[in-house]
């Protein structure tokens, strides 16, 4: 049976809670930063380099736009990710930032209600065995440039988004552990979540992943 790879459902209203704790939570930052004496311009930048804003905005766009991302290595992606944001915020930032009012509500649906729907929605999904090794790693990609990002950006600006990976307060091999032990944990996760993927497959549809053969039609041996 062919599996429509392009819808999930329930998906749509999670993109819609997305975007609007991303819109809810953009619309506090702002008058807040500008109220600090940051133009509107670097107040933007600044939002726009929050791993959590980075990791709802990518489930938004696997389910709301057509096409390539709506596969489930993309899906797979990014619970994976937001799973990582989940994880981070209540083991390291739960007890740095306690937040108030709209900044609560935000904070709430970006760093619990998302990331839970997300992996609901993954659990949930029609395929199975959609899921590659080698995506563990391509995963990996996009969390190790957001890292090297986040440290240039904080050498440049003097404004660390995240304590723990301030490299002028912490040093470059205390974060550089830090970082590595991150990136490890999401290989972890994304190799755990490939297993679950695969883990109903018979033998015989294992061989693809490494091999990756078409079968050719026999030959009628009298030529016809």
């Amino acid at each position: 049976m062919q599996v429509d790879h392009r819808s999930y459902p329930g998906g749509l209203p999670v993109a819609c809670l997305a975007l609007f704790g991303l819109g809810l939570r953009y619309a506090l930052f702002l008058p807040a930063a500008r109220a600090c004496g940051f133009s509107a311009w670097t107040a933007t930048g600044n939002f726009f380099s929050f791993f959590t804003v980075h990791a709802n905005l990518a489930l938004a766009l696997v389910l709301l736009v057509p096409g390539r991302l709506r596969r489930p290595w993309a899906l797979g992606g990014a619970t994976l990710t937001l799973g990582l944001v989940g994880l981070i915020y209540e083991t390291l930032l739960r007890g740095v930032w306690n937040p108030g009012g709209g900044e609560f509500l935000a904070s709430l649906i970006l760093h619990d209600l998302v990331p839970l729907a997300a992996l609901a929605l993954w659990f949930r999904r029609p395929e199975r065995g959609a899921l590659r090794w080698r995506h563990a790693f391509l995963w990996l990609i996009f969390p190790a440039a957001y890292l090297l990002y986040l440290v240039f950006r904080g050498l440049a600006t003097g404004w660390w988004i995240y304590p723990f990976l301030d490299v002028q307060a912490l040093g470059a091999a205390r974060v550089a552990l830090t970082a590595s032990a991150l990136l490890g944990l999401h290989l972890l996760g994304g190799l755990a979540l490939v297993a679950w993927d695969r883990r109903s497959l018979a033998p015989q549809e294992e061989a693809p992943e490494i091999f990756e053969l078409e079968e050719e039609p026999l030959m009628d041996p009298s030529g016809a």
